[in-house]
Order: structure tokens, then sequence, then C-alpha cells
């Protein structure tokens, strides 16, 4: 288990260029090639994967099938904050399970039965600051519930920069690191609660 240091930043679109410009005033430079990313998030019937998200609660976690070029690679992760830290877990999946799950929903020993209920795309750029610091900037962002493909919320205007890191000693200053304002931040809530209030805040529920 590897426990790992995350902070985020909400931007502006037109704040990526200075973003660019900082990381390679900085020693740093493009880790991979641009890619787009669609995850589908699973939830139980009250919504207490957000909730707690929501709420802070420790411990909490996300659950999401993530595919990568455009649904070839598909991967099971599971997001878990604790009081030690945070620290994910991930599985390969077979397109044949894939669909077993998100037709019939799957087991989680902390929320129970869950079910498909988001699906969220974006376009991501990595970056790297020296050898032990991640910065990935996702942009692009589209929420649509997984039920009800009419309803989607467009979020274009809208940067997520994250920082990464598994060496804790790396990012020691990493306040000053870039000079910008932290959030506490999650794509899955932003995601329901967008969608709440497109469907006029009726209770989004999955599929059962």
């Amino acid at each position: 288990m590897s426990f790992r240091i995350e902070e985020k930043v909400l931007l502006e679109r037109n704040d990526l260029l200075k973003i660019k410009e900082f990381i390679f005033k900085n020693n740093g430079g493009i880790l991979h090639p641009n890619r787009k990313i669609s995850s589908i998030y699973f939830d139980n019937k009250n919504l207490q994967s957000f909730r707690d998200s929501d709420d802070g609660c420790l411990p909490r976690k996300k659950i999401r099938i993530r595919s990568y070029n455009n649904f070839q690679d598909n991967v099971l992760e599971k997001k878990i904050t604790s009081v030690e830290g945070k620290f994910k877990k991930s599985f390969k999946v077979l397109k044949k399970d894939v669909k077993k799950n998100l037709d019939n929903g799957m087991y989680d020993t902390m929320y129970g039965l869950i079910y498909p209920l988001t699906k969220i795309s974006y376009y991501r750029h990595y970056f790297h600051i020296e050898k032990s610091i991640r910065i990935t900037i996702d942009y692009d962002i589209t929420y649509q519930s997984y039920n009800n493909k009419i309803q989607f919320f467009k979020d274009y205007n809208k940067l997520i920069l994250e920082v990464k890191s598994n060496s804790p000693g790396t990012v020691k200053n990493l306040e000053n690191l870039i000079p910008l304002r932290r959030v506490r931040f999650s794509k899955y809530c932003s995601s329901i609660e967008n969608l709440m209030a497109k469907n006029h805040m009726q209770r989004l529920q999955p599929n059962l």
C-alpha cells in the first residue's frame, strides 16, 4: 500500500498558458502525451460514497471503472481516503466483466451493492517537475447521468490542476510550488451536484 500526497487547484481556462510557463521554468516537462479519460462512478442507492466525500468523512471511498483510449483499456479503481492518507487500488478489467458490472452492479465491503451512476469524461495534460512530482491538468470536463443519457453538464471553462507525489520530502514546500489557491474538489461530487441542479434538484438514483 502506497500513500501519496495530492494537492488540487481549481483554475480557469485562460490560466493554462501561465501554468505551463511555470512548469517549464521550474525544471519541468511533458510526462505523457495528452489523452481522453472516461470514468463511470458507482454508488449505492443512498449515494453514500457521494455523501461521505461531500462531508469529508474518514474513511471514505470512490469506486469507478476508468477507460483510456476510447474504452480499449479498462481499469477498476478504488480511491480510498483514510486517517493515514490517500491511496488507490487498481485492477485491470476485461470487457465482459465491465458489461457485467454495468448491467448488474457490484458489491463493495464499505457500501454494499453499488451501481453505475455517473459518467465523467475529460482530457488530461501530463507534466512533471524534476523526477518525483507529477502534475496533471484536466479540461473539457463533461458530466453525464449513466441511466439517463439526456442529462449532462459540460464544464469547458474550468481546469483542474493536481499535484501528486509519493515522497513527502519532495513536496515539503508544496504551498510555494504553484502560487494558486488550493481547493477540495471531487469530480464525482461535482457531477452529482451539477446533474441534480440540471434535473431541478431531483434525487439521482442508481437503476435498481
